[in-house]
């Protein structure tokens, strides 16, 4: 974020200037690719964080620029998907780690059908510590989440982004966790859809609540689905 305002003089809180505030100004890429460069003829490795760095889609870019330290940031450990029609059936996510987005699962304008898979033990710095989504339309049946974390944000098992349907049909969260909002999941999404889930011992430990499940945005519908057990450390339901 400074980089970005202090190279264009432009606040990005201040209304008068913030509109020439650019991430994507030629000013602020070659910048970014001057330091690449010269942090690996020195041997060196360089990590982006704040604003540019926390949305998935920037990764393809900044990887284009020469930042390949995911200590920062990264996405989907497990599998990224970007603009893809695709089925995973009977698969097993276990143990993927991720500094940002979607430690098992990263799915950006696409597709996905998930049938019959399992996440376990997987983590994510920021959001979506099993599946990250993004303007994607998922379904998923059958399903078991267990044990999956969002480290220091929202979304312990599934982060449905902006943009995001998920119609998710007898699937089960147990013992997720996230370090903001949603221990097993969170939506900020268009439309959450669920029949017979079951929600036990998830737990959320920020501010906002939500041990089960958070929605900050959209709709949601939720048929025959038990939640029990969970836990949220605010003062917001569990």
């Amino acid at each position: 974020n400074d980089l970005i305002q202090y190279t264009l003089a432009a606040d990005r809180n201040n209304a008068k200037v913030q509109q020439y505030y650019d991430p994507y100004h030629p000013a602020v890429l070659h910048s970014i690719k001057r330091v690449a460069d010269c942090a690996a003829r020195a041997g060196k490795t360089v990590s982006v964080c704040g604003e540019m760095a926390s949305d998935p889609v920037n990764a393809a870019l900044l990887l284009g620029l020469g930042i390949t330290d995911d200590k920062g940031w990264g996405i989907g450990a497990g599998a990224y998907c970007y603009g893809s029609d695709v089925t995973f059936r009977n698969c097993l996510f276990q143990s993927n780690w991720v500094g940002g987005f979607g430690g098992g699962l990263c799915l950006i304008e696409s597709r996905p059908t998930l049938d019959g898979c399992a996440f376990r033990l997987n983590q994510a710095g920021l959001q979506g510590g099993a599946i990250y989504t993004e303007d994607c339309n998922a379904a998923f049946v059958k399903c078991v989440f267990q044990g999956n974390d969002a480290t220091s944000e929202d979304g312990g098992a599934i982060y449905a982004g902006e943009g995001s349907d998920a119609r998710l049909t007898n699937c089960s969260f147990f013992g997720n966790g996230a370090g903001g909002r949603g221990g097993a999941v969170f939506s900020v999404g268009r439309d959450l859809r669920f029949i017979n889930g079951v929600f036990s011992a998830n737990a959320a430990y920020g501010t906002a609540g939500g041990g089960g499940m958070a929605v900050a945005g959209g709709s949601a519908l939720l048929t025959n689905c038990t939640f029990s057990r969970n836990y949220a450390q605010s003062f917001k339901a569990g």
